[in-house]
């Protein structure tokens, strides 16, 4: 069976991520544009947990808005969770996993430390109930987001929390950041 399609921003430019309590990073436009024209390939997950894949077949494209994605999610049971909890309403955020490659980082008068990306190598994006930026979204293409199962989302962060605590958080770049550069080009 064809799950549905899930789409949404896993970025929004100029949107402030908070990694740390003092740390701010925005993301420019145009930062994915080099990777994405590059073809890095892009997965999809739930919570940046490589044991949770969603799909390789991703479409992935810079608009006004920010780094905006398709998933067509394979057939598993973790992703048949994931879209019943997209449908209660609770995984309602994405996020992604890149390495900037030009930027800055300066101090602010406020004491918090800012980050600007123009350019980065993103390799994953993911479904998150828990997003760094406020300001992503996903949902099923097509569908209005009734509430369905509510069970599913508790289920879901259960298994997202249990992989995490055995192996740790993220997803980690597929090589290093010199390999893709080499590999793709990037001067």
């Amino acid at each position: 069976m064809r799950l549905p399609s899930i789409v949404g921003y896993a970025a929004v430019f100029n949107a402030p991520m908070r990694f740390a309590p003092d740390a701010l990073t925005y993301y420019r436009r145009g930062a994915f544009a080099e990777s994405l024209r590059l073809g890095i390939p892009i997965t999809a997950t739930i919570g940046h947990l490589p044991e949770l894949a969603l799909a390789t077949d991703i479409l992935a494209a810079e608009d006004d808005i920010g780094l905006g994605v398709k998933v067509q999610p394979d057939d598993s049971p973790h992703a048949r969770l994931l879209i019943d909890a997209i449908r209660a309403g609770s995984f309602l955020g994405m996020s992604f996993s890149a390495r900037w490659s030009d930027g800055r980082t300066f101090a602010g008068k406020d004491g918090n430390i800012y980050r600007e990306v123009r350019e980065c190598l993103v390799w994953e994006v993911c479904a998150t109930a828990f997003p760094r930026c406020a300001l992503t979204c996903c949902r099923l293409l097509g569908e209005p987001s009734w509430p369905v199962d509510p069970r599913a989302a508790k289920t879901l962060s259960a298994l997202c929390f249990q992989i995490q605590q055995r192996d740790g958080f993220g997803v980690p770049a597929p090589k290093s950041v010199d390999e893709m550069e080499n590999e793709y080009a990037i001067a």
